[in-house]
């Protein structure tokens, strides 16, 4: 499935709460079973199943698995670590 351009503002949106540089759209490149997210300051791979979720129901994602999703966020090529 192609996923529609606001989706993936979407998703870059709700993980803002964890990652707060998370940085500004700039492209995906959709995968077979994940999409590599790039934004102004780093990039994110997450999987279609939760492209999927967000599209159909974001409810469906919980704060924990977005927390979770936001440790994988590479922010100039290192994982992001509030730490």
């Amino acid at each position: 499935m192609k996923f529609p351009l606001y989706l993936y503002y979407e998703i870059l949106i709700r993980l803002e709460e964890f990652v707060p540089n998370i940085g500004d759209y700039l492209s995906a490149l959709e995968q077979e079973n994940d999409c590599l997210i790039k934004t102004t300051t780093g990039q994110l791979r997450i999987s279609k199943a939760v492209l999927m979720k967000q599209f159909n129901d974001p409810n469906l994602i919980s704060k924990s698995e977005l927390a979770e999703l936001g440790q994988n966020f590479e922010l100039g090529g290192r994982l992001y670590n509030k730490a």
